[in-house]
This record gives C-alpha cells, sequence and structure tokens, in this order.
C-alpha cells in the first residue's frame, strides 16, 4: 500500500487507512477511550461539498480495511492516535485535495488536508520508465555491465584493445607524427612499398647504362674537339678561312688590287 501515499494520497487509491490524534480542550492532553459512536466524521474534496463518513469500529487495530472503520491504536503507548479507513469516494480522480475532518466532544476538531496526485512514484513505474530488464533484475543487467568494465581507469580512462574498428575511423590528423615506425609496419606491407621502387639490380642495370652512353659521349666530343683544334682566330671570334668557291663555283684572285676575286 506504499505505492497510495507518497507525498499525499494517489488519486483512485482504494482500500487506504489514514490516522488523527484527538486533544483535549482543556487542557490538550490526548483523549483516549473513544469508538465510532463518539465522533463525527466528514470529508470534503476540492469543488464539492461537505459529505458524511458512516463510522463503524474495527475489531482490532491491525484489522481489514472496512470503510468508515475506527479504531484507537494504543491508548497506553501512542495515546490520542485512531486509525480511520477512508472512503474511497474520498480519495477519487477529480480534485487536487480532501479535507478529512474528525468531531467528538471534549476534544479539539481534527481536521487535515490530504494532497490528491496523479504522479507518485508507484510500483512498476521503473519498469515503464527504463523497460524491463534483459536479465533477471534490473540489478543482474547493471552486474553485467560492470563485469565487462575495467576494474580500473588508467590516466582516467579506459585502458582497451580494439579488435576492430569501421571503415574510415582513423583519419591522418588522428595519427601523431612519428607515431608509426618500421616496428609498426606488417612485412608485406614493406614488399608493397618495395614493389614500385627499383630494386638495387635495376639500379645496377641503369648505372651500366648509363657509363656506355657516357663514354660514347666521350668519343664523339673527342672527334669534335680534334677538328675544332685546327681552326685559327687571329682576331678573337672570327675565324681565319680560305674561301676556295662559292655554290661549287671556284674564286680566283688574292683579293689584292689588280688580282681581285672573282668566279
Amino acid at each position: 500500500m506504499s505505492d497510495k501515499l507518497q507525498g499525499g494520497i494517489k488519486a483512485d487509491s482504494t482500500s487506504v487507512s489514514w490516522s488523527f490524534v484527538l486533544r483535549s480542550t482543556t487542557d490538550s492532553t490526548e483523549v483516549t477511550g473513544k469508538t465510532a459512536t463518539n465522533f463525527t466524521g466528514s470529508y470534503w474534496r476540492q469543488g464539492g461539498t461537505r459529505t458524511s463518513i458512516s463510522l463503524s469500529d474495527l475489531s482490532t487495530v491491525n484489522s481489514a480495511y472496512s470503510s468508515g472503520g475506527v479504531k484507537e491504536v494504543d491508548s497506553t503507548n501512542m495515546p490520542g492516535l485512531y486509525r480511520l479507513d477512508l472512503p474511497d469516494a474520498a480519495v477519487a480522480s477529480g480534485a487536487d485535495w480532501v479535507m478529512v475532518g474528525i468531531k467528538c466532544t471534549g476534544a479539539f476538531v481534527f481536521h487535515e488536508r490530504i494532497p490528491l496526485t496523479t504522479n507518485v512514484i508507484a510500483a512498476g513505474d521503473a519498469y515503464t520508465r527504463l523497460g524491463a530488464p534483459a536479465g533477471a533484475s534490473t540489478a543482474a543487467d547493471i552486474a553485467a555491465v560492470k563485469a565487462v568494465l575495467p576494474a580500473a581507469l588508467v590516466s582516467g580512462r579506459i585502458d582497451a584493445s580494439v579488435g576492430a574498428m569501421a571503415a574510415g575511423t582513423i583519419t591522418a590528423a588522428a595519427v601523431a607524427t612519428d607515431a608509426i615506425d618500421a616496428d609498426a609496419i606488417a612485412a608485406d606491407a614493406v614488399n608493397e612499398i618495395q614493389s614500385g621502387l627499383a630494386t638495387s639490380s635495376a639500379l645496377s642495370t641503369v648505372s651500366s647504362n648509363v657509363s656506355s652512353i657516357l663514354s660514347a659521349v666521350d668519343t664523339e666530343v673527342a672527334a669534335i674537339k680534334a677538328k675544332t683544334d685546327s681552326l685559327t682566330f687571329t682576331v678573337a671570334n672570327q675565324l681565319d678561312t680560305n674561301i676556295r668557291s662559292v655554290n661549287s663555283t671556284s674564286v680566283q684572285g688574292t683579293g689584292a688590287p689588280g688580282n681581285e676575286w672573282r668566279p
């Protein structure tokens, strides 16, 4: 019945037992020994009018609920305290509160305003909010989660080994400079890289070919030099030559006066 009495009474609850205290109008001491015939019971709901509660005596303080039932709790150890079983109509939905009153000759009138709520945390709400547990209970589910978590953090973080990850998860920006060294590269990756590079054998072939080319060039250069060494430059940058013919026609004369050049 605990779900009915959290911060008031949950509207539309049934079989609700309440309590009230009686004190003497003479000296405010607790009033004991009273029964149903000594009381006038009433309730007043928000927006309504006063409604009489038909009272009757309960056999014992822990008797089963009975609408309008009343019983003194313990005149010796809890003097002045009485149980009252509220009518279901008093706590029905449709009002925000209900005022309960007990009148007894020689005692102060007891009045109590009881909130009627619709947002009381009731049994089962946890399942509605969280969903049914996957295991035997919510506690078992929590224990299962804890079982796969590390016992302690490392420098404030979870230290874990990654078995697999989605494609494109690691970007170049996420890899620190020099983070990948030779030890981190698999042998087949090295072979794949080398397959696109010149091997030592290929480089040896290139070196041999270059040597042959250079040797041939030296030979041609030497032949050209042998010809150019026979040229004469009496005046700088002007080649000394003897013209013997022009367009296959022999040139006559020496260029001196009276012996001009001519065909």
